[in-house]
């Protein structure tokens, strides 16, 4: 079977402008710890900046951030929680197109390791109710109205895709036992 790759739904305005305003905040605390006198500047220069740095990368990163399926493997690649499954490990028949805003099931309790912005959520979340017997996570949600869930044996994948529909109708040929 040939390689499918989905591109992941980009940042909306508002989750680029708190990316932008996070980012000037740190940029303007490294500044003012850069300038400081004595043991106080050392002491937050280098992980404000580590900060800085992360937070560029993860938004940079964001931009190419994809789901594929090749060589028998799921692979979500996005920024510092890029991870891959067997295909023998996604519970098909359970894929499927939500809206978070809506779904009660998938509702989140809270971030456990990760960003959460408003209309940026990425990295590991809890989940409110148990879903597929899971309440553990991996998120790369940009937009909540369209997220692609995918239930594996330890988590439940959420990701935003860019043609969600057309994401779906690709994925279901993976429904179907004999084609895993």
């Amino acid at each position: 079977m040939a390689p499918l790759t989905f591109s992941l739904a980009p940042l909306s305005t508002i989750g680029i402008i708190w990316f932008v305003g996070l980012f000037l905040l740190l940029w303007y605390v490294l500044i003012k710890t850069a300038s400081a006198d004595g043991f106080f500047k050392y002491l937050w220069v280098l992980p404000i900046a580590v900060l800085v740095s992360a937070l560029g990368y993860t938004f940079v990163k964001t931009w190419d951030s994809t789901l594929s399926i090749e060589n028998k493997q799921l692979t979500l690649s996005i920024p510092f929680y890029g991870k891959s499954w067997p295909l023998d490990d996604v519970d098909w028949s359970k894929v499927k197109l939500v809206d978070l805003e809506q779904e009660s099931l998938l509702e989140i309790s809270h971030r456990e390791n990760g960003v959460g912005l408003p209309e940026f959520s990425l990295g590991y979340f809890r989940l409110k109710h148990a879903f597929d017997g899971k309440t553990k996570a991996l998120l790369a949600v940009t937009d909540a109205r369209h997220v692609l869930v995918l239930p594996t044996k330890n988590v439940v994948v959420m990701v935003s895709i860019k043609n969600p529909q057309q994401a779906l109708l690709l994925l279901t040929p993976f429904t179907s036992e004999e084609q895993i």
